[in-house]
């Protein structure tokens, strides 16, 4: 149980980290993304602005703008142009552009075996737009930049996400120890008191049959022991219980042994068909399984067997049917337990196979039971590699104890 809750809080603290490491991943790419396309967009408006700000004062003519870009220093991969409004080129220093883009104002990339940024600023003259400055960035160094960051990060994520594992290990172990070391102490206490009551009930039990196989006892004294052996008695049923749900939670098992499941639920049902005859029942057992031997201990199988086929006598109406069957499900053997009750509702179905857990509806059918039938059941099918599973609906209730084949 508690390993499944580590497993789980781990999980959970990986998924929190990663995502948290992705979006910090993706932040910073987008980041260095944008500053370097900003600062590039920023770069050509510094080239050009004196440009056109001597344009909009002096109010020149193509040929001195020409001549004032012929004085503007570029770079080996920058571009430097002057277009008419129509989008013809007067002039074009640098890194050429073909074929030749499409005419727009503002900053786009411009794709191609030569990335570049460009920048379209209008020049214009009483509101009127007479051409055109471009100026480009080669995208080619930017784009390295950007990919050998992505590669990193990506690179980095491996390591991120087993760090991620130990620390979420390490955090989940820190917080599930408290609790666990709580349920080992209650389970030692079960298991020491299961002991401890075990001799004097025995103790109890045997001189209250003792006195009972006395002939001379009066009839007052009678009625009071035979309350006291039927007290003695539930309890030592109970007791045992508690033990075996004590073994089964310290992972007490016995080298298991191999064995007929198919012959053993065969007893359990022959065992118990006079009772159910006795209850106007049918107890019917069929199995379709072609290999029905398992490995374990026959007695706690046996008697999980037994707690499911007394848990439908007890809620069945009378004179209903009882259908058990035995059949192969992908290298399992599958016991199910069909009774046609009332049926258990939805919410609630998992909280029959918790200890001591007993429904309203079950205490008044069964004022006698303790609620720990269930709960050995799935604890003895998961202690040999199996489960306990419920299907319940409006007048069909189906258990099915599934356990590896050998």
């Amino acid at each position: 149980m508690f390993r499944t809750l580590k497993r789980r809080l781990t999980g959970f603290y990986l998924l929190v980290l990663v995502t948290l490491l992705a979006l910090y991943g993706v932040g910073a790419y987008s980041l260095f993304r944008f500053s370097t396309i900003d600062g590039l967009d920023h770069l050509n408006a510094r080239m050009i602005a004196p440009v056109v700000a001597e344009f909009n004062q002096e109010h020149e003519g193509y040929a001195e703008v020409i001549h004032e870009l012929a004085e503007v220093a570029i770079g080996e991969r920058e571009h430097l142009a002057l277009l008419t409004r129509t989008g013809r080129v007067l002039y074009a220093r640098g890194v050429q552009l073909d074929p030749e883009p499409e005419l727009h104002p503002g900053a786009f990339a411009l794709g191609g075996a030569d990335p570049m940024r460009l920048l379209v600023l209008p020049l214009q003259r009483d509101g009127e737009t007479i051409g055109y400055l471009r100026v480009g960035q080669s995208l080619l160094e930017p784009e390295r930049a950007m990919a050998t960051l992505a590669w990193g990060l990506a690179a980095l994520t491996p390591l991120a996400i087993g760090l991620a594992y130990i620390g979420g290990s390490w955090l989940a172990g820190r917080a599930v120890k408290p609790v666990e070391d709580a349920f080992e102490r209650e389970r030692q206490f079960t298991r020491d008191a299961s002991h401890e009551l075990r001799t004097p009930l025995a103790v109890l039990l045997a001189h209250a049959q003792l006195a009972l196989s006395d002939p001379e006892i009066p009839d007052g004294a009678r009625a009071k022991l035979q309350i006291i052996e039927r007290c003695a008695r539930s309890m030592s049923v109970m007791v045992g219980d508690l033990l075996t749900l004590g073994r089964a939670d310290f992972g007490n098992q016995d080298a298991g042994v191999a064995f007929s499941l198919e012959e053993l639920v065969e007893e359990e049902v022959e065992s118990l068909l006079p009772l159910a005859t006795e209850r106007g029942m049918t107890l019917a057992f069929t199995s379709v399984a072609e290999r029905s031997w398992v490995n374990g201990d026959p007695a706690r199988i046996a008697q999980a067997v037994r707690n499911l086929l007394d848990n439908a006598m007890r809620y069945a109406p009378g004179g209903s049917r009882i259908e058990v069957c035995l059949r192969e499900r992908g290298g399992r053997l599958a016991l199910t337990v069909a009774d046609f009750g009332a049926g258990i509702p939805l919410d609630q179905q998992e909280r029959i196979f918790e200890r001591f857990v007993r429904l309203d509806e079950a205490r008044r059918v069964n004022p006698a039971g303790s609620g720990l039938g269930l709960a050995i059941s799935r604890a003895v099918a998961r202690a040999h590699g199996g489960d306990l599973t419920l299907e319940s609906q409006a007048g069909r209730t189906v258990f099915t104890l599934s356990i590896p084949t050998v």
